[in-house]
């Protein structure tokens, strides 16, 4: 798909028009700013379990996701999946780049379908240079990699119950919005996903969530999950 170089007014409103301001570690961005964004930046729309990039199929990019989510993931040897990671709308993926020496070691797969922004990797280096964001690109990738500790902490020292509780607190704490006494997550992932999640089997996590749900501690469907008791979810994460 080609770039679309319009005058600086256009660019602009086509970003905005698009969504390209929703992602807020721009807010700060001036206008100028954003609209040189828009220009180096490709639109692309993934239809639903569409691999975006992997290992075996390499990409120069930055991807910013606008609509849709996307699950990243690794393999080992013997072909297990696990996942490490979920994109929301208006989060940044594809960053290992900066880090392993422009090799990829992870699989971006869709998880419905998506509109994604993709930005070639030296164009964006330039544009870090050019707004002097190089130290909020640090700040990201290290919020990124103290959540992936977190989730090699949990693998170590917790049982499998254990693991999806602190997925679900995890998940409803970044993704949902608190009404009363309750957090509301739209969209949730099946039970396939969540065991790779969790690296658990997924009757461990259907069993466990059939379990809570019982109790009255959380409800959930396909399309959403409610927690009702965050604190007897706290405890029951250890």
């Amino acid at each position: 798909m080609p770039k679309i170089y319009l005058n600086e007014t256009d660019n602009l409103e086509k970003c905005e028009s698009n969504g390209f301001n929703n992602f807020p570690f721009f807010d700060d961005l001036k206008k100028e700013d954003i609209a040189y964004l828009c220009s180096i930046a490709i639109t692309r729309k993934y239809s639903k379990r569409q691999i975006i990039y992997s290992p075996a199929l390499s990409t120069n990019s930055i991807y910013f996701c606008k609509a849709g989510r996307v699950k990243i993931s690794i393999l080992s040897k013997d072909g297990r999946e696990k996942i490490i990671n979920l994109v929301n709308p208006g989060e940044i993926f594809g960053e290992t780049l900066f880090l392993e020496n422009n090799k990829r070691n992870e699989i971006a797969c869709t998880l419905d379908e998506c509109e994604v922004y993709e930005i070639d990797n030296n164009e964006f280096r330039e544009f870090l240079d050019k707004t002097n964001l190089y130290l909020w690109f640090t700040y990201l990738i290290r919020n990124k990699i103290n959540s992936y500790l977190e989730n090699i902490e949990d693998l170590s020292f917790k049982d499998a119950s254990q693991r999806v509780a602190a997925f679900l607190l995890r998940y409803s704490n970044n993704f949902g919005k608190k009404i009363g006494s309750q957090t509301f997550t739209k969209s949730f992932l099946g039970h396939l996903e969540i065991a790779q999640i969790a690296a658990c089997s997924r009757q461990t996590v259907s069993s466990f969530l059939e379990q809570i749900r019982m109790q009255g501690i959380i409800h959930f469907d396909r399309n959403r999950l409610i927690v009702n008791d965050q604190d007897y979810l706290q405890r029951l994460a250890g």
